[in-house]
């Protein structure tokens, strides 16, 4: 699979599919996008990334594991982004690339500047799964950032907050940490203000995945 991805939400949906499919060992690049094709080229080549599924059904019952290569190309970037995912099994991507496992505290995969990253996290009743989250030092910048906002009353900035905050991406984890934020910052203002908190009925919603039409152009799967 070799797919491109110009959306952050639409990239986090399809890494955390891969991931929570088998694909948890990854290495991530930075390259120029003039590049591109000559990547698709040589990881075509080297780790069968452009392989139907019949050529992974078969790779995974005889133990190979499977690659699949994912850019981000977004337009505010002058560089271009590439995952390089796998599955468990043999195979010459994990001799040449610096490959790290998704599972592990230390390496989980992360984007958006190492805002958000993916994990796996109890649910009652229920097995762990995999989520997108907010990296502690996102979550505790924006702690503080409410906490500044609100003792110096600079209540544009405040609004500001609560306006990213309530439009946060509804994965699961991190719906969770907005409230928890939404929660701080409602306690805080009364704590500190003393006064009616600001924002009534504050909520952040889940998140809605739309069926997206693809097409092929030039081996490269573009979400539309």
């Amino acid at each position: 699979m070799i797919e491109t991805f110009t959306e952050t939400k639409e990239l986090m949906l399809r890494i955390r599919f891969l991931v929570s499919n088998g694909y948890v060992f990854y290495t991530k690049i930075q390259s120029n996008k003039s590049k591109k094709n000559k990547l698709i080229y040589k990881f075509s080549d080297r780790y069968y990334v452009d392989a139907t599924k019949t050529k992974r059904d078969y790779a995974r019952r005889i133990g190979n594991a499977n690659v699949t290569l994912i850019f981000d190309e977004s337009e505010q970037s002058e560089m271009l982004t590439f995952w390089l995912l796998a599955t468990d099994g043999k195979g010459i991507v994990f001799d040449l690339e610096d490959m790290h496992d998704s599972r592990k505290k230390q390496s989980r995969i992360t984007i958006s500047n190492d805002s958000y990253e993916l994990l796996r996290l109890p649910r009652p009743n229920d097995k762990a799964r995999w989520t997108w989250v907010l990296t502690q030092e996102k979550y505790d910048y924006l702690l503080n950032e409410i906490k500044l906002a609100i003792r110096h009353k600079k209540d544009k900035t405040l609004r500001q907050l609560h306006f990213k905050i309530v439009r946060i991406y509804g994965f699961s984890g991190m719906r969770k940490q907005g409230f928890a934020l939404l929660h701080y910052m409602r306690k805080e203002w009364i704590r500190v203000r003393k006064d009616d908190f600001p924002f009534n009925e504050s909520y952040i919603g889940y998140l809605k995945v739309a069926v997206k039409k693809k097409t092929k152009i030039n081996d490269v799967t573009i979400n539309k």
